[in-house]
């Protein structure tokens, strides 16, 4: 789904949820007064999948082709051991065949460091991790 076919409640409870979660693994995230209409502007060319429960978004994926550039899932779904292989899945399906996945993971982000490399995701630069297709896919479909 293009950002510019969002409501404006999806892309606040998108905000809300990324808020969220920044605080939880960083006790020096500050909010800035422009963060806000930046996540905006950065969210333009970009393409989201979305998750709702009860009309409000819990968990999305924004990506940029084979590139996935944000995975986040509010707190009261991060374990839930389905909500991340159902956007994994709803990825997968809305790009097609490719060769590669790829996706840049924060150092500090312990928690999202463990998830992508238990999958199959490899470290090809600082930070720059990368999975095949068809690996990623047998992940996500598996039983």
């Amino acid at each position: 789904m293009k950002f510019k076919t969002l409501d404006m409640s999806s892309v606040n409870g998108m905000y809300n949820i990324l808020i969220e979660n920044l605080n939880s693994i960083s006790d020096n995230f500050n909010e800035k007064d422009d963060d806000y209409e930046n996540w905006e502007k950065y969210c333009m060319n970009n393409e989201v999948i979305l998750l709702y429960e009860n009309r409000k978004v819990y968990a999305f994926l924004m990506h940029k082709d084979n590139n996935i550039l944000e995975i986040q899932i509010d707190k009261n779904h991060q374990m839930d051991k389905v909500t991340f292989r159902t956007l994994i899945k709803k990825y997968l399906d809305s790009i097609g065949k490719t060769d590669k996945i790829c996706c840049y993971i924060y150092p500090y982000h312990k928690k999202a460091l463990e998830i992508f490399t238990s999958i199959g995701f490899v470290m090809k630069d600082k930070n720059f991790y990368e999975i095949g297709y068809d690996m990623l896919y047998s992940w996500a479909y598996r039983r």
